[in-house]
């Protein structure tokens, strides 16, 4: 009996996670689990999260394995720019960014002493509004467009993002959808971001600054608004 679940042990992926429940499919139990762990067959990452002890976890997979626990987050903002290669020479060691809409998940120390990650539920658009997030390649990994992670980059100006970086992956973005744009506009509600795209396009000379304006501006609000930034600056954003 020792020797089958020993067995079942071994067809476990190297380069993944795995949680305490599918051990349990395997008929490896919280008893076995342990002995396994003590005996240095398993690493116990945190609890009711395990992975072989000679494992060497792929980034893909293991991010796979975190969605697959946590459910609907996605990444987002700079990081999803990143995996649609927008951006480049990104800090090996750079954040992870994720958004999703339970204030109440964090991202797990096993994941954060590996990649470093942060979460955030502050999102622009309305409630349950998931459209533009699509899978990775051919993976299950859940990402932003590229329209969707610039709508979440000018959101988190001031958190995430300081103004300067901001703009500069705004004006990476060369040839983003209409279609998409219009759509995203439509569900956006907060009045920074529409206000931060169609002043910024023009700043910046987007050649789509035009459709942006004349997009957002039945959207848009009469009122001035004041953005206060993590350093105590004021972002002055008038109606377009």
């Amino acid at each position: 009996m020792r020797t089958n679940l020993t067995a079942k042990l071994f067809t476990i992926p190297s380069d993944s996670p795995i949680s305490a429940s599918d051990l349990e499919k395997l008929g490896i139990n919280a008893s076995t689990r342990s002995k396994y762990v003590k005996s240095g067959k398993l690493l116990q990452l945190q609890r009711g999260v395990f992975s072989l002890s000679n494992a060497s976890l792929n980034r893909e997979k293991t991010i796979e394995f975190l969605q697959s626990e946590l459910g609907e987050i996605h990444i987002g903002g700079r990081s999803a720019l990143a995996l649609h290669k927008i951006v480049h020479n990104l800090p090996v060691n750079a954040q992870i960014h994720f958004w999703g809409t339970d204030k109440r998940k964090v991202i797990p120390n096993w994941f954060n002493k590996k990649y470093p990650a942060k979460y955030t539920s502050k999102s622009p658009f309305t409630e349950d509004f998931d459209f533009a997030i699509t899978n990775f390649d051919n993976t299950s990994i859940k990402v932003s467009s590229p329209e969707r992670a610039l709508f979440e980059v000018l959101d988190s100006v001031g958190t995430l993002y300081s103004v300067e970086e901001a703009k500069n992956l705004f004006d990476l973005i060369l040839s983003p959808r209409k279609k998409v744009l219009t759509n995203l506009i439509e569900n956006c509600k907060r009045i920074k971001v529409l206000r931060l795209l169609g002043h910024w396009s023009k700043e910046l000379g987007i050649d789509y600054s035009d459709f942006l304006i004349s997009t957002i501006k039945p959207y848009d609000s009469s009122k001035h608004l004041n953005v206060v930034l993590n350093d105590n600056t004021i972002l002055s954003l008038p109606p377009l």
